[in-house]
């Protein structure tokens, strides 16, 4: 009796399996083209058979689908629609290890029933002509087998031109050629290959010890012919194989035909919702981008575990169709299209949309912490309004603007997953209204005080998030409005009174100059205004909005009675009077700032350095109680000074001098000129004749000079400046 085997649509085979049976034959149609890896122009087995001996191989590998039906005129032949490639170019591998490997495989390439009893056929028949279909057989029988002891002395492929079987029309069939080239590249990348590496390779491309790691295929029934040609045509106008959405579409079909009705006109009306949502702009010309997300967005919303969400995120393994039923996609599916498709520009969301141009059309972490807990509420909820879909995107999309949802680690060092603590606040809810969440332990206190707000003003609800809105949208908050709310006592009015005055002070002048705020700033003489910036040991007068934010949170009720004072900004500057105060200057004269392009400064208490940028190698301003010292103001040979403790202090160019500018709270200012410091300069030898401006000598260890003590700032300064240009003048 004779042993044959019949493929199940939905299972996985490995190719001792495929090819094997006394009578089996997978058969190439007529209606496929012609094999084609082997050509020079297309060169794919080279890379092909690099990867397969670069495959770990310590674990099954499903290499994708092979489709294919069963004709009732040949029950025991399948007939393949796609995978011809592949298989194709496995079945020759397989030939060249059996020579290499003295006859280990050979019962992969033909039956024993075929050697003995029938004609030598072998279990892959090329039917796309009859020269291909009659070479395939001469190549198992007299190369792959060498069955015929005349055949034993062929060394390589190349020899099979010269032996009588060779027919002449071989020699222009395109499968052939294609075929014959295919071979001689295998043959070259196993030529210094050792037998126990062959061996390895080839048992697990074969699977041919039982029980031992292969590789499979996943078989798909097409049914019958007509259906086999539609595939077909799907691959072969495109050009490219099946995507793995289309490989994935049989297979649940398949799987759940028989439980779903109408599964083929569900899955239908998902592809042809994408198609009508994909990126136009793009010239996407298929519905798979979308698809593709969304089914990823279905294996982290079931993920059952922090491991099974990490590794769903790089879909790193096959989607499991089996666990997630065709009615959960297509529940899920249901609630993303409705959460997609409501318009979220009265609350300045984003809306959803997976044409991610900065992600390669994948959602981002950011975006899954809004989306995921959205369709889990719309999933739990079934009588939410839109507003109520609106409401709870809004919550977590505000979230995942200002808070890190990125996966890390927790102090124990486990993985953390928000997104997932995200998922399970709604399943905490009491009921659908996203209210509920104000007193949730899970939910941030920014949001919580939000929430709060809107439950205290519930008869004016959709005017109350409207202007929680509007703040939340003041760029130097960042969605982050606690501590304004804080000031209202839940009134909407204090609100948005609040936010006309902080959008008209900090955003309404930015485009231009905000400048003028921040000297007026200065006048209030704030313990944390200039603003401390972390890890740094200069301050700001405000530039980034994170500090800007900074100095909401630190001066909140100082910044209160700021913004309702009736006093403007020109008049704080113009009433300042306090000439003692180190930012004197600074707030009496715009040219400081306006040339300070960070607004960073160093505070030294008397002395102020006022920086362009960040660090002293860029221009600076330095002030000594409020009197600016600003670059190349003692001449043109001079440094820009710079501080050291209680002092200024300056070095010349091209002498060996130094002028210090001291301060003593107790006697007033010194002049101290000095050379020595800079030993590698030229001496300056009409040091002495610095006594003409008052100076006497001084103990300093080299020659060096000091004026008597000045009460007032700018008589010590024109002493420095006179003398600093001084020595600039004096013929040495």
């Amino acid at each position: 009796m004779s042993r044959n085997i019949r493929l199940e649509g939905g299972e996985n085979y490995s190719l001792s399996t495929l090819f094997s049976g006394d009578n089996d034959k997978i058969v190439i149609p007529d209606l496929q083209r012609d094999y084609c890896w082997g050509n020079e122009d297309v060169n794919l087995v080279g890379p092909f058979i690099d990867s397969l001996m670069e495959l770990d191989k310590s674990q099954n590998l499903t290499m994708g689908l092979i489709y294919g039906y069963y004709d009732e005129l040949c029950p025991n032949h399948l007939q393949l629609c796609d995978g011809q490639q592949r298989l194709t170019t496995l079945f020759l591998t397989i030939g060249v290890l059996n020579r290499l490997t003295q006859g280990r495989y050979e019962t992969l390439l033909m039956s024993q029933y075929e050697q003995q009893e029938d004609d030598y056929e072998p279990y892959l028949l090329y039917s796309i002509r009859e020269s291909s279909l009659y070479f395939i057989s001469d190549l198992v029988s007299h190369y792959f087998l060498q069955i015929d002891e005349k055949d034993k002395g062929l060394k390589s492929i190349s020899d099979i031109v010269s032996c009588p079987w060779y027919l002449n029309s071989y020699r222009t069939d395109p499968t052939v050629m294609s075929i014959v080239s295919a071979i001689m590249t295998i043959e070259e990348k196993f030529r210094d290959t050792s037998l126990e590496i062959l061996l390895e390779l080839g048992d697990f491309i074969s699977g041919i010890e039982e029980g031992l790691p292969h590789i499979d295929f996943l078989y798909y029934d097409m049914k019958n012919r007509h259906n086999g040609e539609e595939t077909f045509v799907v691959i072969n106008t495109t050009g490219e194989p099946l995507t793995a959405n289309q490989n994935l579409k049989p297979v649940i079909i398949e799987q759940y035909r028989d439980t779903v009705d109408c599964i083929e006109d569900k899955w239908e009306e998902m592809e042809t919702w994408f198609w009508q949502h994909r990126d136009k702009a793009e010239k996407t010309h298929t519905s798979d981008e979308g698809m593709s997300e969304f089914l990823r967005c279905v294996r982290l919303y079931y993920a059952d575990s922090v491991d099974d969400y990490v590794n769903s995120i790089e879909n790193k393994d096959k989607f499991p169709y089996k666990t997630i039923s065709f009615k959960q996609i297509y529940e899920l599916f249901n609630a993303y299209r409705r959460i997609y498709e409501l318009n979220y520009t009265e609350r300045n969301d984003s809306n959803l949309n997976y044409n991610n141009k900065n992600n390669q059309g994948r959602y981002t972490t950011e975006q899954l912490y809004s989306i995921l807990p959205t369709l889990r509420y719309v999933m739990r909820f079934a009588t939410v309004t839109d507003n109520d879909i609106k409401r709870f995107y809004h919550v977590f999309f505000s979230v995942s603007k200002y808070q890190n949802v990125n996966n890390g680690k927790t102090k124990d060092g486990k993985t953390d997953v928000p997104v997932m603590r995200a998922m399970k606040v709604v399943d905490d809810m009491i009921d659908k209204d996203v209210l509920c969440l104000r007193a949730s332990s899970k939910l941030n206190e920014q949001e919580k005080s939000k929430l709060s707000f809107i439950w205290n003003n519930l008869e004016n609800r959709e005017f109350a998030e409207m202007s929680i809105i509007s703040a939340e949208n003041i760029v130097l908050f960042d969605r982050r409005i606690k501590t304004v709310l804080g000031w209202c006592d839940n009134s909407i009015e204090r609100l948005n009174f609040y936010t006309k005055r902080i959008k008209t002070l900090w955003w309404g002048n930015c485009c231009n100059n905000i400048d003028p705020l921040r000297r007026a700033l200065l006048t209030c003489q704030w313990d944390l205004y200039p603003i401390p910036v972390e890890n740094k040991s200069h301050k700001t007068l405000g530039w980034e909005w994170s500090q800007w934010f900074t100095f909401f949170t630190k001066n909140d009720m100082l910044v209160k009675e700021f913004l309702e004072s009736d006093l403007s900004i020109d008049d704080r500057i113009k009433q300042f009077d306090d000439t003692n105060n180190p930012y004197y200057s600074i707030v009496k004269e715009e040219k400081y700032l306006e040339d300070s392009l960070w607004k960073n400064l160093y505070d030294y208490g008397n002395i102020i350095i006022l920086m362009e940028k960040e660090r002293a190698q860029a221009d600076y301003c330095i002030f000594m109680n409020g009197i600016p010292y600003p670059k190349h103001e003692l001449g043109g040979g001079w440094k820009t000074p710079w501080r050291w403790g209680n002092l200024l202090f300056c070095n010349h160019t091209h002498y060996d001098l130094t002028i210090d500018y001291l301060f003593d709270e107790a006697n007033g200012y010194r002049v101290l000129i000095w050379s020595g410091k800079n030993k590698s300069l030229i001496p300056f030898k009409r040091l002495s004749e610095v006594q003409s401006y008052g100076f006497e000598k001084c103990d300093k260890g080299t020659e060096g000079w000091i004026s008597q003590c000045i009460s007032d700032v700018h008589e010590a300064k024109a002493l420095t400046v006179k003398v600093a240009k001084w020595v600039d003048s004096v013929d040495n």
